[in-house]
């Protein structure tokens, strides 16, 4: 069951949604999309060393969602599930699609 929690030491999984908008100048296909969320302490998490490539430099990322997009609106959200306690404060997480940032929001965890 999914229910909205506020505070840091009951928080077990964040939940980051986006949406792909409908394009007709884009060609259809699978498309990638970055996910970096940060913690207060401004770090990405991560339980890997992956990286991708924005503005030529090589940024590591939480999670990586390939959609199928056939040039119509697609929403995703998807799930990162820490190992232990999440930190209070902001948390900040940014989408990114072939080499373009196409979102960012933040959450306070207290």
């Amino acid at each position: 069951k999914e229910v909205l929690e506020k505070k840091a030491k009951n928080v077990q999984k964040i939940k980051a949604c986006f949406n792909l908008n409908e394009n007709l100048v884009v060609d259809k296909g699978t498309k990638s999309v970055y996910i970096r969320i940060m913690g207060p302490d401004k770090s990405v998490l991560s339980t890997t060393s992956s990286t991708f490539t924005f503005n030529g430099q090589q940024l590591p990322y939480t999670i990586k969602q390939d959609i199928n997009y056939d040039n119509k609106t697609v929403s995703q959200c998807v799930f990162w599930e820490k190992g232990s306690v999440f930190a209070k404060g902001t948390y900040m997480a940014e989408f990114y699609c072939e080499g373009n940032k196409i979102g960012e929001g933040t959450m306070e965890l207290k």
